[in-house]
């Protein structure tokens, strides 16, 4: 019986010895390790972040979607700058939708409108899902100073435009697409 109660006291003992040992090895661990402080933040800028979202509804339906890569918000002027661009405007009844890609963009999220100098592609008539995509080619229209008015659901520009479609190239100086109407209009 003493043989037992020896043997038990040395192994609880060994225990307490392998938490301490454990405890004192993590905290000391842990006094290395030294945190990375995050990089201030430029003092012309109110906020900024990466993976952006936004979008608007007109009733119980989605109309318009836009996200980017990375955001910055200007003190001055409230304006978002917005890095690798994708917006999708959606059309009537949710099926389909038009996409707009571009490398940089301006927001104006009190007028809600976005702007870009960088090139922009506008890609036409995709379908939501991957069932509904027929064999027919979407219309590509392809230039730069584009501004999108989430309001009218129009984009437009007054420079050199490139247009790919179905059967067909075309070039314009200057478009307007409405979303809305379906309608392209080059100048």
């Amino acid at each position: 019986m003493r043989l037992l109660r020896l043997g038990l006291l040395l192994g609880v003992a060994l225990i307490l010895a392998a938490v301490a040992w454990d405890y004192f090895d993590a905290r000391r661990a842990g006094l290395t390790v030294r945190l990375t402080e995050p990089s201030q933040m430029p003092s012309h800028l109110d906020a900024q972040a990466t993976r952006w979202t936004w979008s608007q509804s007109t009733g119980d339906r989605r109309s318009v979607e836009g996200s980017a890569s990375r955001v910055r918000q200007t003190k001055d002027t409230g304006v978002l700058e917005l890095d690798e661009v994708e917006l999708r405007i959606f059309h009537e009844g949710g099926q389909s939708f038009d996409l707009v890609e571009t490398r940089n963009a301006l927001f104006y999220s009190r007028d809600g409108r976005l702007y870009s100098e960088s090139p922009v592609v506008l890609t036409l008539g995709l379908a939501t899902a991957d069932e509904d995509r027929d064999a027919a080619s979407p219309t590509v229209i392809r230039s730069t100073r584009v501004t999108f008015d989430s309001k009218q659901g129009t984009s437009s520009t007054d420079q050199p435009t490139e247009y790919e479609f179905d059967g067909g190239r075309g070039r314009s100086v200057g478009a307007l697409y409405d979303s809305t109407q379906g309608q392209l209009l080059m100048r």
